[in-house]
């Protein structure tokens, strides 16, 4: 009977979902309209801080949950768990270890923690089991931590373990951390980073523009002006020792992604030594990490100019008066397109035709090459 009494109730709540009249339910399964809204209550969403929710979930939810009790109980209760041993606990708990917690073991086999323990740490010499996994787990949590760029912490290590088809604990992946001394980097590194670059800010040129050699002192900046109403940035890396421009590119935005991408190409094209110092300005593209790691890899000392002193820069200010005056200025560009075919063909008379005083009227190419 009670089963037939769910399916009538499951019946009247299903066609009350799908929008049939309380009323025409009512009269159809002949009950009042307060015993319907007492079928219908279970299967109702509920919002909490969780999430949305449906009261029967919970309920079935906590129908699993002793159902799982009952099993573990009927296990408990069996002769042959009543049988198994202290030795046989340990064994059982020691073949699931690291993959559940240690509580969680424990109270599947019926042993204390501490008795557990006991054995664990008195024997974990003598187990090569034991040493073995700890040695693995380790070595992968090192991998992830290092590839994650030291940021990834306890959960996320975890995570990653679980996708690697690992089963571990947060408590034994923390053991594990801290047993490395791996830490993931804290919000404070970003005061840290600013200090440090603080520190780093030398002006090593100290306005003394004229070089010996190619290649030993670079300078660079950026500049903007508008074009059809939109703000285009242009990077650009010049040697002191002639003025070329050793690269150049060109943006919407005064980006780290510009200034990296214009070294990298001055880099692969000009193949300096180590020991080359890179004079810009305390902008953020060129104070940033990803910059600072250029020049780290490539042997690069980064120069800047005490604030509140624009001449500290004065060569690759000049460049862009000229730049504007001999070039943008002139034109009235109609794309993107037609400025950079502009631009190429300008850098090109910069380098190789255009005479420069400083340069005792040879172009840039021309007096290195004379030169050196």
């Amino acid at each position: 009977m009670k089963r037939k009494s769910d399916t009538r109730k499951i019946l009247a709540v299903r066609d009350y979902h799908k929008g049939k009249k309380v009323a025409d339910i009512c009269r159809e399964y002949n009950c009042a309209k307060s015993t319907f809204y007492t079928w219908v209550r279970p299967y109702t969403e509920k919002k909490n801080k969780y999430g949305t929710v449906r009261l029967k979930d919970l309920q079935l939810a906590n129908d699993r949950i002793k159902k799982l009790e009952n099993e573990l109980e009927i296990i408990h209760n069996s002769s042959f768990f009543k049988e198994l041993t202290l030795k046989d606990k340990k064994a059982g708990i020691d073949e699931q270890y690291g993959k559940y917690s240690v509580h969680e073991l424990c109270d599947a086999f019926s042993l204390s923690t501490g008795t557990y323990y006991n054995h664990l740490f008195r024997n974990k010499n003598e187990k090569a089991w034991y040493i073995e996994r700890r040695a693995m787990l380790s070595g992968r949590i090192s991998d992830i931590f290092n590839a994650s760029r030291q940021t990834y912490g306890i959960k996320r290590i975890r995570h990653s373990l679980q996708q690697q088809g690992i089963t571990i604990s947060e408590k034994l992946v923390s053991e594990l951390m801290r047993e490395m001394g791996l830490s993931p980097i804290q919000t404070s590194s970003k005061a840290s980073y600013k200090k440090a670059i603080e520190q780093r800010r030398i002006d090593r040129l100290k306005q003394k523009f004229n070089v010996r050699e190619p290649n030993t002192v670079w300078v660079s900046d950026m500049t903007c002006f508008d074009l059809n109403g939109r703000r285009m940035y242009i990077c650009v890396y010049l040697d002191l020792y002639s003025r070329k421009v050793l690269a150049y590119n060109h943006g919407r935005n005064p980006s780290t992604n510009l200034a990296t991408r214009t070294i990298d190409e001055a880099i692969r094209r000009e193949r300096p030594g180590k020991g080359l110092i890179v004079h810009t300005d305390n902008g953020g593209p060129y104070i940033s990490y990803s910059m600072s790691k250029i020049a780290a890899r490539f042997g690069i000392t980064q120069s800047f100019p005490h604030p509140g002193t624009p001449h500290d820069n004065a060569v690759a200010e000049a460049f862009f008066r000229t730049l504007k005056k001999e070039c943008i200025y002139r034109n009235n560009f109609k794309s993107e397109a037609e400025f950079k075919k502009e631009l190429d063909l300008y850098i090109d008379f910069y380098n190789n035709q255009r005479e420069q005083h400083y340069l005792r009227y040879h172009p840039p190419v021309q007096f290195e090459l004379q030169t050196t």
